[in-house]
This record gives C-alpha cells, structure tokens and sequence, in this order.
C-alpha cells in the first residue's frame, strides 16, 4: 500500500500536533508492505534524516496545494493522511 502522509507544518517540532503526526507517520512507515512518503514544512534532509522515511518539502504556506497535488500525481498513493 503506498500512503502519502501531508503534515502543513514542520513534523519536527516537538509539541501536541506536530508530534501527533510525527508518531503516527513513524507508525505507518513501520508497518510491512507499506511504501510512504511524507509531505511537511520541514527542510528535506533534517526530515529523512529524523523520519527515515522519503520527504518532500513545502517550500512556503501559499504553494502547499500545489506540493500536494504535485505529490499525489507522481506518487499516486493509496492513501493520503
């Protein structure tokens, strides 16, 4: 199953929300048989770094539509979180 998991803010900071989602994105990519790919406002590499996971950026609020269309079209998941 691929899922595509889109956070609008930064999965690396380290309070309620962003947390919440780090977690379960972490969850997700743990499962077998899953392919993931996470969408956030965090730079790439401090995001694969801390994830493990694949990581595209947003690079400001105004183009997170764009991203996110962008993402589904060329990673066509099965599911986006």
């Amino acid at each position: 199953m691929r899922v595509l998991s889109y956070f609008g803010g930064r999965f690396l900071e380290s309070r309620g929300t962003p947390s919440r989602a780090r977690n379960l994105t972490l969850a997700l990519a743990g499962l077998s048989g899953v392919e993931l790919l996470a969408l956030s406002a965090d730079p790439a590499r401090d995001a694969r770094e801390a994830l493990g996971v694949d990581h595209l950026p947003i690079p400001s609020i105004k183009d997170r539509q764009a991203c996110l269309s962008r993402a589904v079209k060329s990673f066509r998941p099965d599911v986006v979180y």
